[in-house]
């Protein structure tokens, strides 16, 4: 929960002359902090007005407001987050202090110093995060313009980067799409790792067709690499990890996808315990609560894999399909 202040706004209603009743966006909290402005002249609550949640009705014996008339009330109001009950970054540190056992007097509220220690830990766990697949929550196709003879692009934020997104720790998928024709047609590349790559030759070579592509994780930009060297001007598809960003401030609105928020919570509130072995009071619980919320996410996030088999390495020649509950493999001969 925080405290939002609404700066001087307009109110919903007729204003005809008869109409006495208006809303305001939201409901004051405390009643009190409601400033109401007709034409200028702030209104008494209670002799002018009347106030019931979020709507205002003017007193028996006070004029409806014409159409001319202007009405601007300012007022403070508690927000809840849909679902968590938690709207900033440091309201999610502070219930974890509290999980913790470091704040425990009701009402007590963060020092700065330990606002700012509690984000520092929170980001360094969300940057651990992004090395942890299992803790991508979504692969997103991203679309990037190429360049004619160029085969190697930087990615990420750094100074000279080509494509301007976060650095990917791995790139698993990649596509070459035609954009010559419509609907555009997209052919994945085959990405390859460093052995792979080391034995392409010559890697200077051109096509109208790249067919692979090779991933060089290097800080501050990543370097995606095509072979061969595309000398059209299509696009290429990145499938990149999408995982929960760091925040700024205490004050950054928190927006994280379902199911992150109580796992941030308590392994937040396991480490600050670690940084304070002497105050802290964390339960038992609370630490397999962290536990088991990560573990959550883990199998929420856990890829779909498809199990294939070369015919190849099966020893025969006819097409044919394995069930994989009788275990055994049929030719479709008859």
């Amino acid at each position: 929960m925080s405290i939002v202040f609404v700066d001087p706004s307009s109110l919903t209603g007729t204003q005809n002359g008869v109409n006495k009743v208006f809303a305001l966006a939201f409901a004051p909290n405390p009643t009190t902090s409601l400033q109401l402005f007709l034409n200028g002249m702030l209104q008494d609550q209670g002799a002018d007005y009347t106030l019931a949640g979020s709507t205002v009705t003017y007193t028996a014996g006070h004029p409806a407001p014409l159409v001319t008339d202007a009405q601007l009330a300012s007022y403070r109001y508690n927000s809840i987050a849909p679902g968590s009950g938690l709207t900033t970054v440091g309201d999610l540190i502070a219930v974890a202090f509290r999980i913790a056992g470091l704040m425990q007097a009701p009402g007590q509220t963060l020092a700065p110093a330990e606002a700012a220690e509690g984000l520092q830990v929170l980001n360094d766990w969300l940057d651990w995060l992004k090395i942890d697949r299992l803790a991508v929550y979504a692969i997103e196709r991203t679309l990037f313009t190429l360049v004619p003879n160029q085969g190697a692009y930087a990615i990420g934020f750094g100074a000279g980067a080509d494509i301007a997104a976060e650095r990917p720790v791995r790139i698993d998928r990649a596509s070459f799409v035609f954009t010559n024709v419509t609907p555009n047609i997209e052919v994945p590349l085959e990405v390859l790792n460093e052995q792979e790559w080391q034995a392409l030759s010559p890697k200077s070579l051109t096509s109208a067709t790249p067919t692979k592509l090779y991933y060089e994780s290097s800080f501050p930009n990543g370097i995606v690499n095509l072979w061969a060297v595309p000398n059209v001007a299509y696009q290429m598809a990145l499938y990149l990890w999408q995982s929960v960003n760091q925040f700024l401030t205490v004050n950054d609105p928190l927006v994280v996808v379902p199911g992150y928020t109580l796992a941030m919570e308590y392994n937040l509130a396991v480490q600050l315990a670690e940084r304070y072995p002497e105050r802290q009071r964390i339960a038992q619980s609370s630490v397999e609560r962290a536990i088991s919320s990560y573990a959550m996410i883990k199998r929420a996030n856990a890829p779909v894999l498809l199990a294939q088999c070369e015919s190849g390495a099966l020893g025969l020649r006819d097409r044919g399909s394995y069930n994989i509950y009788s275990n055994s493999w049929s030719t479709g001969r008859r």
